[in-house]
């Protein structure tokens, strides 16, 4: 991603024989939203979306990446055919069981495209199942009912309607989410330097209160971003 005109960013691209894809980002708006201070600089967003990693690419892992692969698509989405139009349509709205459908319906044509198709749904499937094992409740609940949502009209629906329901009869996973939601809300907004010692002794006691849990990790995470600010 560029924020560098046409001419420059081609003749970099042709000298340098890269075959990587690339795009520009005019007047540095993906720069912005991302936070990004210095150039150059990687995100990694895993195929759910989630951002896992960021910093500069040289300090980036080859296993960091090997890690969050899973449920990637097999192609990328502009690569696919033009047949399956329909397909990318419901997928970019959110809607994978009308997507599957759509690629199903087009055969032989369709059948790298299903095939992409099951491999995300296999690993947002996943995702749930890893945040329900490390016990990270908040990330569990959000992205739990939005993938239900996204997987209306198949079994794996199902699927995560169970989970969910486990996890709203966890009294103490409700406890564990309303502490999250203490610490992002003690993170928003804008936040003067004369009182971040005061935030960081409320995100203490929230590490103490709960600790080994998601609420005391993101508590401590909380505490470097401060520290970050200051």
């Amino acid at each position: 991603m560029t924020d560098e005109g046409t001419s420059p960013t081609e003749t970099w691209v042709e000298d340098k024989g890269q075959e990587y894809p690339y795009a520009y980002d005019k007047g540095g708006k993906l720069k912005r939203w991302f936070g990004v201070k210095g150039i150059p600089a990687a995100i990694l967003i895993d195929p759910t979306g989630a951002i896992v990693w960021r910093g500069h690419p040289g300090s980036l892992k080859k296993q960091t990446i090997k890690e969050n692969l899973e449920g990637a698509v097999l192609s990328p989405i502009y690569d696919w055919p033009s047949k399956a139009k329909s397909a990318k349509r419901a997928l970019k709205s959110g809607n994978f069981s009308k997507a599957l459908s759509a690629a199903e319906k087009l055969g032989e044509d369709g059948a790298g495209v299903a095939a992409s198709l099951r491999q995300m749904i296999d690993g947002r499937l996943k995702r749930i199942e890893r945040l329900n094992g490390a016990g990270d409740y908040l990330q569990l609940e959000e992205f739990g009912e939005s993938t239900k949502k996204a997987f209306a009209g198949l079994p794996e629906s199902d699927k995560v309607a169970v989970i969910l329901d486990e996890l709203e009869a966890n009294k103490d996973a409700q406890a564990i989410i309303k502490a999250q939601k203490s610490v992002r809300k003690l993170l928003s907004g804008k936040i003067k330097k004369a009182k971040i010692a005061k935030l960081e002794d409320k995100l203490r006691d929230v590490a103490r209160e709960y600790p080994d849990t998601a609420a005391a990790r993101d508590a401590e995470a909380a505490i470097v971003k401060l520290r970050n600010r200051s």
